[in-house]
């Protein structure tokens, strides 16, 4: 996959983007097509606005798309639910193999870890191939504790392949989260609401308009399905407005950047297995 792709990153979203089509159960049929009239536009179609420029001449092209939702009985939720259950196993295996070693943890995503190995034992996790699975206890793991344990009893079965498992890098400070322990703090007056709020389903395209007139916007979808970068993409738009922009997220710690809009607005966004 990443010799098909000239960055690495690319690689990996195409990999994600992948993983969260298999997630989903429902299946559409697209169609899309364009005109010069905005009165064209189908009942219910997602619409996009496109300008264009020739010499002196100048105009809009209007983009409609419309779904129609298909009967099927297929499913690869089967496929996506494998796939992010091996992560959480390669991730644990991490974390066991830093922590016998010694390592400073510092913090750890949903399927990368950020530590500093000591200098004279290294967990040497960038040698590891998926033949060496089956034995990562052994390698870390005193003699004396290698009896009477339950894994004797039902043992991972070896595999053949050479490939490597894990990909070690050197961090740079991109790399950090750059948590803040404290609290967070708006200085904004809320005042109670005395009827509850009702939430209304929007389309990706209908929640980056409200977000962009300073609308609130709840993203709630399973995990796996790219939540993270429509947030992230989502707030590119309000910053290249010059906007300042304070982002918080929950992933197993805080996340602190800075965001105040005129109007306030909340983005929420939560991974439901």
């Amino acid at each position: 996959m990443e010799a098909a792709w000239d960055q690495r990153h690319l690689a990996k979203q195409s990999i994600t983007s992948l993983i969260g089509l298999w997630c989903i159960d429902e299946a559409f049929s697209y169609k899309a097509r364009t005109s010069t009239h905005d009165g064209d536009c189908p009942p219910g179609a997602l619409k996009r606005t496109f300008h264009w420029s020739d010499g002196g001449a100048s105009g809009l092209i209007f983009g409609f798309v419309t779904s129609t939702k298909l009967v099927v009985c297929s499913s690869c939720r089967p496929l996506h639910d494998r796939c992010m259950g091996t992560e959480a196993v390669r991730v644990g295996m991490m974390v066991y193999a830093l922590r016998t070693t010694g390592c400073k943890i510092f913090e750890f995503k949903t399927d990368s870890i950020l530590d500093q190995p000591r200098k004279r034992k290294r967990p040497d996790l960038f040698r590891l191939s998926f033949k060496d699975l089956h034995t990562i206890r052994e390698m870390y793991e005193p003699a004396m504790k290698k009896t009477r344990r339950l894994d004797q009893h039902c043992e991972m079965v070896a595999l053949s392949s050479e490939t490597l498992v894990f990909k070690v890098d050197v961090a740079n400070a991109e790399d950090m989260m750059k948590s803040n322990p404290n609290l967070l703090q708006r200085a904004c007056l809320f005042r109670p609401i005395s009827t509850p709020l009702a939430y209304i389903e929007r389309t990706p395209i209908e929640g980056e308009l409200i977000v962009m007139q300073g609308g609130s916007l709840f993203v709630k979808e399973i995990a796996g399905v790219r939540n993270s970068f429509y947030c992230n993409k989502l707030v590119e738009r309000p910053r290249a407005a010059n906007v300042k922009v304070d982002a918080c997220a929950k992933t197993h710690t805080l996340q602190v950047r800075g965001f105040q809009m005129a109007v306030p607005s909340i983005i929420g966004c939560s991974d439901m297995s």
